[in-house]
This record gives C-alpha cells, structure tokens and sequence, in this order.
C-alpha cells in the first residue's frame, strides 16, 4: 500500500526514530518515504525556533510547499535556513519565492528531476555551494554568475548543452563539476588552477572535475 508520512516529533523537541531533536535547530530524515516537507516546519514552535539546516534525502519529495494542509510550510516560513539537503528525491520544480531563502549558504538538490531555476534564485546571496547533479538541465540562467558567493558548483551528469556566459564571474569559485553532460565547450576560469582537466568520453572538450569527495547526509 501507499507509504504513510513519518509521524511529527512532539513539540517538546524529542528525538523519535531516526530524527534529531529540533533543539539542534535542524531536521533530519533518512529514508522515510516523505512526499512532502514535514507539516512540523508550519508549527508556531518552529517558526520561533528557526530551523538552520534540513537534510532530508532519499524520500519523495515532490515539491518544497503543502499549502492546501499547512500554508505555513513554505519559503517565507524557513527564513532562517542555512542548509538545504535534498538529494535524491522527486522534485520537478522549486518553488517561485526559492529567493526568500535569504540566509541558506548550501544546498543540495542532487539526484532530483529538476529542469529549471526560478528567477528568484539568483537572490541567493549567501549560497556558496550547490549541486545539482543527477537532474534533467538542458539549460541554466545566464545570469547564474549573479551569485558571486559561490566555491563549490557540482553540475554533473545533466543534458547541457552550455554553460551560462556569466560564470567567470565567478570569483571564489574553486570547485566545477560539468561532467557527463553535452557540452561542446566550456568558458575560460582562470581561478580554478587546481581543478583537473578530464576528457569525457562523447564530449568535444574537457570537463572541469575535483576528486569526488564523499557525500554526507546526516
């Protein structure tokens, strides 16, 4: 049968199987089969504490807001986010006020089926790693160079087909990952003197690729 929604923690902050007490100011599931941020994020409990971090990977996930049960889960109520972890799941989209995350400086979005970024995206200010690997971009805003916080890039294995022409713009980058997609060639960044220069099998030029690093979900 249909995969029930995790219960919601008790207010008093508990941990009850496999999440961490909202105390830390984060919320953390593994594997539970969620379709849907959890309706605790809408509780006056939470909009008072603020939580800083979210890492909920591997569920199925379909979407960042529930309004029609709990219009308090949303953007606009997780003002205070600092981190963002959503791999693996099954987002389409983000939704159009993904902006309002003012304060979230990492966000993992991997292993979704994610084709498009919102305009307010690039009203991420402080966000200074992403990665969204394993989704179905064909193309980025040109304008992704806008977000000059960023160090890390992990874009591997989508259909691009280009690289936004704004990226050298970006000055504290020192992480690309573009392989595994469609490029034909890639921008000059002169700022990334350590990053290895791999030829990737089908492509006509060289991938930008730092060694893999081990991903961590809790």
């Amino acid at each position: 049968g249909k995969q029930c929604a995790a219960p919601p923690l008790p207010e008093d902050g508990a941990v009850r199987e496999g999440w961490r007490s909202l105390e830390t100011h984060q919320l953390i599931a593994v594997e539970r089969g969620l379709e849907a941020l959890p309706l605790i994020l809408g509780s006056t409990l939470l909009q008072q504490l603020g939580v800083v971090r979210i890492s909920l990977p591997r569920n199925k996930i379909e979407t960042l807001h529930c309004f029609s049960e709990a219009p308090a889960v949303g953007c606009r109520g997780l003002s205070m986010l600092r981190e963002l972890r959503l791999p693996r799941n099954n987002l389409k989209c983000l939704p159009e006020d993904v902006g309002l995350f003012r304060q979230v400086e990492q966000m993992d979005l991997s292993g979704n089926a994610l084709t498009a970024l919102p305009r307010s995206f690039l009203e991420l200010e402080a966000l200074f790693s992403l990665d969204l690997t394993h989704n179905n971009f064909k193309t980025l805003p040109d304008d992704l160079g806008e977000l000059t916080r960023l160090e890390t890039l992990a874009l591997a294995e989508n259909i691009l087909q280009k690289l936004p022409s704004t990226l050298p713009r970006l000055h504290e980058l020192t992480a690309l990952d573009v392989s595994g997609n469609g490029l034909t060639h890639l921008c000059v960044f002169p700022n990334l003197p350590e990053v290895a220069r791999i030829r990737t099998p089908g492509e006509a030029d060289w991938d930008c690729r730092m060694e893999p690093k081990s991903r961590r979900y809790y």
